[in-house]
């Protein structure tokens, strides 16, 4: 790891340190990569609140949650590059079952579709999440809430068939095709769905109103992996925001990267800070543009960002459902180094 200058270590330390604290979060870990490798990280708080003043590192994992929606977004422009689809096919081309006619594979990955937030069912009240079946089942049940490419509304429900596009047309469960497409090359070796069962954080919910967290349930949320399921390290997000920096051919063209990160749709259009490109959120504060994307699953907060310019990333992952927003620390990481 090439080490920043001392007194930015000290000021991206202090950074951490004061999310963890203020934010009420057992663990914390911030990372920064630049030049194509990390170069910084620092650990605060508690991995596991039974072993308490053991603080998370680079190498422990956190479940990223809908960050694997960039992964997933990745290997479909890569489908396309390979010829076996168009951005603007209708979702019933490759997965004939669909009865929504003219929701497009392009309007999914910019959330402009205007199909429902999730899977029809209460499959968050419930902890009940479907399987690939059910889930294309489920989608024909599901409304469209608005004109396509009208506004911009986030559905975990529309990666999720993003996902069983990938899964067809590559032959193998969609794990294993972002697997072979993206975290082998990459040498992302602990992204995984779910926990591998090596270094981890504990996630927590920690109340408004108690300084006693509760362990939160780790999901299986099946066939909806593809918009959250995966697990990641500081380490191999530094990989993988390397790549959205400065990509390899192995994985996706330069040109194609670029043009995921252009604006499909604004999605704060009253400050025109945030809008979503093919896969990527597009988060702008002052003059600096960052390229990325959040991730939510209960005990986990975490952020990717990359300032594509500079070629330097800052990672956020947290251990609490009630984090504070990790994009800004992610963003202060950058801007402070």
């Amino acid at each position: 790891m090439t080490e920043l200058a001392a007194p930015t270590q000290t000021a991206l330390t202090r950074l951490v340190a004061d999310r963890q604290s203020t934010g009420r979060v057992p663990g914390v870990v911030g990372a920064v990569a630049r030049a194509g490798s990390l170069v910084w990280s620092h650990g605060a708080g508690s991995a596991d609140l039974d072993t308490p003043g053991v603080p998370p590192t680079a190498d422990s994992q956190f479940l990223i949650a809908s960050q694997s929606k960039t992964l997933t977004a990745v290997a479909i422009l890569a489908l396309r590059d390979e010829g076996k689809l168009s951005l603007d096919d209708p979702l019933e081309t490759h997965v004939p079952e669909s009865k929504h006619g003219g929701v497009t594979l392009r309007q999914m990955l910019s959330h402009a579709s205007g199909m429902q937030r999730e899977p029809v069912g209460d499959v968050w009240d419930l902890m009940k999440f479907p399987d690939r079946e059910e889930l294309v089942a489920g989608w024909n049940d599901a409304d469209r809430i608005g004109k396509p490419h009208h506004r911009f509304h986030y559905s975990n429900l529309v990666y999720s068939l993003l996902g069983e596009v990938v899964a067809r047309l590559d032959g193998k469960p969609w794990y294993d095709a972002i697997k072979a497409r993206i975290l082998d090359p990459l040498e992302m070796r602990r992204t995984t769905v779910g926990m591998d069962g090596g270094p981890a954080a504990t996630g927590y919910y920690v109340p408004p109103f108690s300084d006693v967290p509760v362990r939160e349930p780790l999901l299986d949320i099946k066939a909806m992996a593809a918009c959250g399921g995966l697990a990641s390290t500081a380490e191999d997000l530094a990989k993988w925001a390397m790549f959205i920096a400065n990509p390899v051919s192995e994985v996706l063209s330069k040109d194609t990267l670029d043009e995921m990160c252009q604006v499909q749709i604004m999605a704060d259009t009253a400050r025109w800070q945030l809008a979503f490109g093919l896969g990527f959120m597009l988060f702008r504060r002052g003059d600096n543009l960052f390229v990325g994307h959040d991730g939510g699953m209960p005990g986990h907060i975490t952020s990717t960002f990359v300032h594509r310019e500079s070629g330097t990333a800052g990672i956020c992952l947290q251990s609490a459902t009630s984090a504070p927003a990790p994009s800004l620390l992610a963003t202060d990481l950058i801007t402070n180094c």
